[in-house]
């Protein structure tokens, strides 16, 4: 008895969405990173989000006969004035009226401009596992321009349901219900429009790196390895703590002679009682050592970061006198 509840009780946590603790969205990972790739969760509900990977567009079959492709969709015309009928009705005027207002179509007013129907069939990722999530749009819920295109953050709430006759990849897709948040593209001037960027593609955008295949995989990988080890140092009784690291770095500067490389290092804050013991007699001599030692390293050529190094202790010098 307590075996069979036992039982029923994790088929039911299996049944369930995993969302985040201060949002309804869920992680892809919990959708379609199960063992089962989703197939547990048929006929659930959920919001999820993620960018666009790839999308396709399937119009609507319409009842009847099929019209001739040389004949124009009929259109309303009820209302129109002369010029916007011959508009509707003749390709070439309809043309050069788009030229003449920039490039702005007349039918975009809304009086017999209507969006073609039919059917996104959009994949999207969120960056939690590698797998994608395939998600059906209808058009009367928003244009599909906008979420077909290639990078587009879309945030949509469905009922999951299950695929038949697909490839063995997808065995689930969320029919969407209605679309919470669209974050619009330009398709043209997104970098990562082709599903298998190269390299050196990737590195001239590093804030989208995260969006490639190699780089989120090794992302997650990461973030485990991290979490493991600090999981088991705390369980050890073991603490962490970031210790400072006070190095030197070389900075290239550029003069009229050409670049040359300084150094910055941190030192500590002086105190009065170190100035106190500063003599003018001791800056005096201290200026002509450096001197002697600028002007033999530059005869020599032999050690360009000592000589830095000397030029800048010249000037610390120069700034006591001072």
């Amino acid at each position: 008895m307590a075996s069979s509840t036992s039982s029923s009780s994790s088929s039911q946590e299996d049944s369930l969405i995993q969302c985040f603790k201060y949002s309804r969205r869920a992680t892809l990972r919990s959708v379609v990173g199960r063992p089962d790739g989703g197939l547990g969760l048929a006929g659930e509900s959920a919001v999820v989000g993620g960018w666009v990977r790839s999308s396709a567009v399937v119009k609507a079959r319409h009842a009847g006969p099929a019209a001739s492709p040389s004949r124009s969709p009929e259109v309303e015309t009820t209302g129109l004035t002369c010029t916007e009928v011959l508009m509707t009705r003749v390709p070439l005027i309809r043309r050069i009226a788009r030229l003449m207002a920039n490039g702005i179509s007349v039918a975009a007013s809304g009086h017999y401009a209507r969006p073609a129907a039919g059917t996104a069939v959009v994949r999207i990722n969120d960056g939690s596992c590698g797998a994608d999530l395939q998600i059906t749009v209808d058009s009367s819920l928003c244009p599909l321009e906008q979420v077909t295109a290639s990078g587009a953050c879309v945030l949509v709430e469905g009922e999951i349901e299950e695929l038949k006759n697909t490839a063995p990849q997808y065995v689930v897709q969320m029919r969407v219900e209605k679309i919470l948040h669209i974050g619009p593209v330009d398709s043209d001037m997104y970098p990562l429009s082709n599903v298998h960027p190269s390299t050196e593609l990737v590195r001239g955008y590093p804030h989208l790196a995260a969006r490639t295949a190699a780089v989120a995989s090794t992302a997650r990988i990461r973030s485990e390895l991290i979490h493991a080890a600090h999981a088991f140092f705390q369980i050890n009784g073991f603490f962490h703590v970031n210790t400072p690291i006070i190095t030197t770095i070389p900075i290239i500067t550029t003069t009229i002679a050409g670049n040359r490389r300084k150094m910055f290092s941190v030192t500590r804050l002086f105190s009065k009682s170190d100035d106190s013991r500063i003599t003018p007699e001791g800056v005096r001599s201290a200026i002509k050592e450096k001197m002697k030692q600028v002007e033999a390293l530059k005869r020599s050529e032999s050690n360009k970061e000592a000589l830095e190094a000397a030029e800048q202790d010249l000037q610390k010098a120069n700034d006591h006198k001072a």
